[in-house]
């Protein structure tokens, strides 16, 4: 587990992170909504879908996705954008699939980082009414 200020804890130095608009939540387990104030940040901004990346898919992101899930959240999953640590390999794209194939087949939508800026640049283009 990382602890909290320690160099594994900390966000990556090619982030862009904004202190002023942007959250930045601590977790102690697996999931990220387990026992931080994830869920009511999100709720009290009106935010009811999550977008999932993260370098441990096959234990946090699948953990988050379910927790998400459970307290109502529509779930989309950046299949593009995860990784999984295998337990004799650095990376194991095999478990990393399986994640996202359980996530499509049980409770979330999958789509790639392309079409998710693709959308994004589109919501951002169109005229306020």
């Amino acid at each position: 587990m990382l602890t909290n200020g320690s160099s594994g804890a900390q966000l990556h130095k090619d982030m862009d992170f904004c202190p002023t608009t942007d959250l930045l939540v601590s977790k102690t387990r697996f999931g990220a909504f387990h026992n931080s104030s994830l869920d009511g940040l999100l709720r009290n901004r009106g935010i009811t879908t999550i977008l999932l990346t993260g370098v441990l898919t096959n234990a946090c992101v699948l953990h988050t996705a379910i927790q998400a899930q459970d307290r109502g959240y529509d779930v989309i999953l950046v299949k593009d954008a995860v990784a999984a640590k295998g337990y004799t390999e650095d990376y194991d794209v095999a478990a990393a699939e399986k994640v996202v194939q359980v996530v499509v087949d049980t409770f979330g939508a999958v789509t790639t980082s392309k079409h998710l800026k693709d959308a994004l640049l589109l919501t951002s283009t169109q005229p306020k009414l």
